[in-house]
């Protein structure tokens, strides 16, 4: 169980927290020049990624509370999400300039980037369990299926507003959207 979830804010900070004890274990001030949109641990518990408004993305190490490495310009607008695919050793980032990028884990680098993934900004990503299938919402209301190789397998439409953040559970995809609905999607019928 995860005992140090990590929260980043509009004021440029983000503060890790103890689950047990519910004390605060560090504050990192200024982190980027923006507001941070996402926090994702990176990997077995040694570092984590932040995305920011900034255009940037920055791999921190638990251990130190300091910035490894900064991925920068990643995107030509903000960073709004980050899924971590642990098990393929490998994580997604997405942008408001609607583009995804994929990057490897162990070396930092993209190997692989789709410019115009969706018609707007790009605002939310979710990984299924098996990490095979990525799943990306946006701006546009629409949410796009992608293989690991972000080639388009689908579309799910049904919100009338923008996408504000994706989750997967088990064979579920859930959608929050503005406007104002949560809807439950299945895709095990994608994870296959």
């Amino acid at each position: 169980m995860q005992t140090r979830p990590f929260f980043g804010f509009q004021d440029r900070s983000v503060r890790v927290w103890d689950l047990n004890t519910l004390a605060m274990l560090a504050s990192l001030e200024q982190a980027h020049l923006s507001g941070i949109f996402r926090v994702r641990q990176l990997d077995s518990g040694d570092s984590f990624i932040t995305a920011s408004r900034d255009r940037t993305m920055k791999v921190w190490l638990s251990s130190t509370w300091q910035a490894r490495r900064t991925l920068a310009p990643p995107h030509y607008d903000g960073v709004s999400d980050v899924a971590v695919a642990a098990k393929k050793g490998y994580f997604f980032s997405a942008s408001r300039d609607r583009s995804i990028r994929r990057w490897d884990c162990k070396t930092l680098e993209s190997d692989l980037q789709l410019a115009h993934a969706q018609g707007d900004w790009l605002t939310a990503l979710a990984l299924a369990p098996s990490e095979e299938v990525l799943f990306s919402g946006g701006k546009d209301s629409i949410i796009k299926v992608w293989d690991c190789d972000l080639h388009c397998k689908d579309m799910l439409q049904g919100h009338r507003g923008p996408i504000s953040d994706l989750l997967t559970i088990d064979h579920h995809l859930f959608s929050a959207s503005h406007d104002r609905t949560v809807r439950v999607w299945k895709i095990d019928h994608f994870d296959t």
